[in-house]
């Protein structure tokens, strides 16, 4: 598919879109850290799902999408290096407008992140949603949190959702 983008600029490269990457996962490790109990890792690990938005809306000047990436990579993609994200996410100057990311497991050698990314790109940086806050399209979002649980409680197992799922399937 040939985009024709000649019209948009974006101070973003790859580079920086590569350098954000690592800044909200090193952010988003630390208000993690903040909540679990579990030790994580300094090396990092990405499970990506794309097209996580609604894109059934009439397509702005400057966005794109790629409605064909969920059946050509599955919907869950990963685990993934931060370069494999970086060359999965930057499509010739077009990023998801946004990405949330969230730590998700840990084990011996990794944090593992989800990022749930938005099904439309652009070169735009006003379309990035937190470009704002100096993060392009970066959201920095809790990990999943255990039902009733709040800031004031012990910090939480971050597997605690699997499991139950593990102890549900004992018990089938």
């Amino acid at each position: 598919m040939k985009l024709d983008r000649l019209a948009f600029s974006c101070a973003m490269n790859k580079d920086k879109f590569a350098e954000l990457l690592q800044h909200v996962s090193i952010a988003d490790r630390e208000f993690a850290a903040r909540q679990v109990c579990n030790l994580l890792p300094e090396s990092f690990r990405y499970f990506v799902f794309l097209n996580e938005s609604f894109d059934g809306n009439p397509l702005k000047p400057g966005e794109f999408v790629f409605p064909d990436d969920t059946a050509k990579f599955g919907e869950r993609i990963g685990p993934l290096s931060q370069p494999d994200v970086v060359d999965l996410l930057w499509r010739d100057g077009l990023v998801p407008e946004w990405i949330d990311i969230s730590v998700t497991q840990a084990d011996s050698y990794h944090t593992y992140f989800e990022l749930l990314c938005c099904g439309r790109f652009t070169s735009e940086d006003s379309l990035l949603y937190y470009s704002e806050r100096g993060q392009g399209p970066f959201g920095i979002k809790s990990p999943r949190l255990p039902p009733n649980w709040s800031e004031d409680k012990a910090r939480f197992d971050l597997h605690w959702h699997l499991q139950s799922k593990l102890s549900k399937q004992k018990g089938a």
